[in-house]
């Protein structure tokens, strides 16, 4: 957390350590004078704070009560300082409270969290992304960067929202940019295909400048813009015009072969798709680690090497330490 966060943090805070710290003050002062006033109805320390709490918070309980005019002149004095003081900044810190409340929901807060994921763009897939997240790693911080949301909905309550062009710098800083791990960039669908991945380039430049490290995802639409995003620093490129082409094909091909894909996909189902280190030291084949694979309900699909997919390659195929394996698991 920057130095700037830790400011905004301690400033949001400082209502209620004043409301702990002037009560607190107050009901020990006046504890402290109702046993030295009256040690006879107070006999204790203790006793005397007892009472001021009961006074101050409550209407009281009537085990303890002053009996001399100056006992009774403290207790008035507690009872309005403590209903003014009390009331006042129970006011103001449940005012400062519904404050951040709807700043964060209008996407005018600053984020300090760390090691978190930011997720640009407001559309069906970043609802979709949002839903399974949730559901699969709920303690998983994400933050959303859209310009266009009013206001966050109540069924997304959960996410950091900021408001903001993704390509500035002042909107990147305001989600935590440098302490982020991942970002994902989802295409402008309210701009034609060639503008949404020009922004989508900006974008990456703009992120990449002020977090070398951060691991970026991006949608790209036009096949011309691809090398533009890697030039840029994408990490990974998805040209989903590509992706739902080939699966108009296979569907047309092979008809409802598209719902198959979508089960493969969806990790909140049974089975899904996943990608694990090769990390047997003997050596083996495709074949034979797919038998193994096979006793532990799990199906190998294929390879991934350098960059390469290897989708069920032809024996023999020697597996190596490095290769990632493309399985089929529960």
């Amino acid at each position: 957390m920057s130095s700037n966060d830790s400011i905004v943090q301690t400033s949001r805070l400082s209502i209620l350590w004043r409301l702990v710290v002037i009560m607190g003050s107050l009901i020990l002062s006046f504890g402290i004078i109702a046993h030295f006033l009256e040690p006879q109805t107070f006999h204790t320390f203790f006793d005397g704070v007892w009472w001021a709490i009961v006074t101050t918070f409550t209407i009281g309980y009537g085990d303890f009560v002053p009996q001399t005019y100056v006992g009774r002149t403290a207790a008035i004095i507690l009872i309005l300082l403590g209903t003014a003081f009390g009331s006042y900044y129970m006011v103001s810190f449940a005012t400062e409270m519904l404050s951040r409340q709807y700043l964060r929901q209008k996407g005018k807060s600053t984020v300090s969290f760390q090691n978190h994921i930011i997720v640009v763009g407001w559309n069906e897939r970043v609802k979709q992304l949002l839903r399974q997240f949730e559901t699969l790693y709920p303690k998983t911080h994400l933050v959303l960067i859209d310009e266009t949301l009013p206001i966050l909905p109540k069924k997304f309550a959960h996410l950091f929202f900021v408001k903001g062009c993704p390509y500035h710098d002042d909107t990147l800083k305001r989600a935590n940019i440098i302490g982020a791990r991942t970002i994902v960039i989802t295409a402008d669908q309210e701009k034609d295909e060639s503008s949404a991945d020009t922004l989508s380039v900006l974008t990456i430049l703009a992120a990449k400048g002020l977090n070398p490290s951060l691991y970026c995802i991006v949608e790209i639409l036009t096949a011309q813009q691809v090398d533009n995003a890697n030039r840029a620093g994408a990490n990974e490129v998805l040209q989903t015009n590509k992706l739902i082409g080939h699966i108009l094909t296979s569907s047309l091909l092979f008809p409802s072969v598209s719902q198959t894909f979508i089960s493969f996909c969806n990790h909140s189902s049974e089975a899904g798709i996943r990608l694990i280190p090769h990390n047997s030291e003997a050596e083996e084949t495709f074949r034979s680690c797919s038998i193994r694979f096979l006793e532990k309900d799990t199906l190998l699909l294929g390879v991934k090497r350098d960059g390469k997919d290897y989708i069920n390659p032809l024996h023999p195929f020697p597996l190596y330490p490095d290769d990632l394996l493309i399985v089929l698991m529960r």
